[in-house]
């Protein structure tokens, strides 16, 4: 079968300059007037998926008009259907670094040049919302400095982007399908009943960056196996530091807020993410005072225990732990009320782990007398970023049993009665 590569009729392939995680970029250069773009193609052209993501692209990308998002010059994306043309995208070509190359070869920022730099690239992804473009995608691969200059950067690679005014797009992720990077996962665009439609993910990724240009380290995840934030993890924490001394309380309480689990209780917009970090380069140091050890001692420990992300740590544990009280009770209630029938319990897959935000259980109620009069349904709990979800899974059917929000008041007693019925008609249906 013939490819179709309409693209040579006007432009002529250079070097590679630049390689992503779905298209390669070339110099490009204009055979009537050798004005130099740069062109991207796919990697895999056969690939649906891959080509309905370059059409998204390209559909954004008209939608944009910023300066400091690249142009698009060409492109024939309205023929992504059609797998006999080779599909590509000509855009404007911004000299430079990305910002991953540029931390490597000159070293982090300083702290008053991260502000600004993440002020300026705040304001372009602010830009994006007000046209209703969220981009998912957020890392330093994804934004070049112009020449180098850290005032001077362009967002790049729309190609996860979502918009409502974009036709193909239903949300065109599957639930179960990961989106965003490893730059920074969120939990809202990896779980099934997360939604990957939010503005405030990029917001999160934004702050991430911010974190990226004072240490040059990867957030990863927004709290580690030791249920750590990024900014409190011990190399990054060596970097934040070394701040200007009356700074950094105000920037660890930023990064307190950026790297909550439930994204309500992240920085809600991008505005207050601007406005914050202002307010943070305009500080100015207080004066001297007359406290002691013993009241400077006292201010650290009632500050550190009013912190929001100690007492959220705590919250999700108490739910947790109720989410395990429920199960166990009913399931005793139950194996109660079946006396002096011989019923008991059979437990596995036990797990209560704050920092996934997560609690599984497998708890059975069985006769010894037959193995067919046994209903061994296994529960979880989980976040799926903004929200709780309580629910069980057994012999294949999913069903749902609660969903609440982490710090609102929930009837704890009406969901045991739920949970109750639910073994009841399990064991009852055997």
């Amino acid at each position: 079968m013939a490819v179709f590569k309409t693209w040579e009729t006007k432009w002529k392939k250079g070097n590679r300059i630049g390689k992503g995680g779905q298209g390669l970029t070339y110099f490009a250069s204009d055979i009537y007037t050798g004005s130099t773009y740069a062109i991207k193609f796919l990697k895999e052209q056969k690939v649906l998926e891959r080509r309905e993501r370059m059409f998204i692209e390209v559909s954004a990308l008209k939608i944009l008009s910023h300066p400091n998002i690249p142009k698009l010059i060409d492109s024939n994306e309205d023929k992504f259907k059609d797998e006999e043309h080779e599909l590509f995208v000509v855009s404007e070509f911004i000299p430079g670094p990305t910002l991953e190359e540029f931390i490597s070869s000159n070293g982090i920022m300083s702290l008053e040049q991260a502000i600004d730099f993440t002020i300026k690239l705040s304001e372009i992804i602010e830009y994006c919302h007000s046209k209703g473009i969220i981009h998912r995608d957020i890392k330093p691969d994804n934004i070049i400095l112009r020449n180098g200059d850290s005032l001077d950067p362009f967002l790049i690679d729309f190609g996860l982007s979502f918009n409502e005014e974009i036709s193909l797009q239903k949300d065109d992720t599957p639930s179960w399908q990961h989106i965003g990077n490893k730059f920074l996962s969120l939990p809202e665009l990896r779980v099934s009943e997360g939604n990957k439609r939010d503005f405030r993910s990029d917001v999160t990724m934004v702050c991430g960056i911010f974190l990226f240009c004072l240490t040059g380290i990867h957030p990863t995840d927004l709290i580690d196996e030791k249920i750590t934030k990024p900014h409190r993890r011990n190399k990054e924490k060596s970097y934040i530091d070394k701040l200007t001394d009356f700074k950094i309380a105000s920037i660890n309480n930023f990064f307190d807020i950026a790297f909550n689990q439930g994204i309500n209780d992240r920085w809600q917009t991008i505005k207050s993410v601007i406005i914050t970090l202002s307010d943070i380069q305009n500080m100015k140091p207080e004066p001297d005072s007359e406290q002691d050890i013993t009241q400077k001692l006292q201010a650290f420990k009632s500050k550190l225990e009013s912190r929001l992300d100690y007492k959220q740590l705590e919250q999700i544990r108490l739910v947790l732990s109720k989410c395990n009280s429920v199960v166990n009770y009913a399931a005793q209630e139950v194996i109660n009320k079946l006396k002096p029938t011989e019923f008991g319990t059979i437990q596995t897959g036990y797990n209560l782990d704050v920092s996934k935000q997560l609690y599984t259980n497998q708890l059975g109620i069985k006769t010894p007398y037959s193995d067919e009069v046994t209903f061994y349904p296994k529960f979880s709990c989980y976040s799926n970023g903004s929200e709780f979800v309580f629910e069980s899974v057994e012999s294949g059917k999913r069903t749902e049993l609660a969903r609440f929000q982490l710090n609102e008041e929930f009837d704890w007693i009406a969901l045991q009665q739920k949970v109750i019925e639910y073994y009841v008609d399990g064991i009852t249906s055997k």
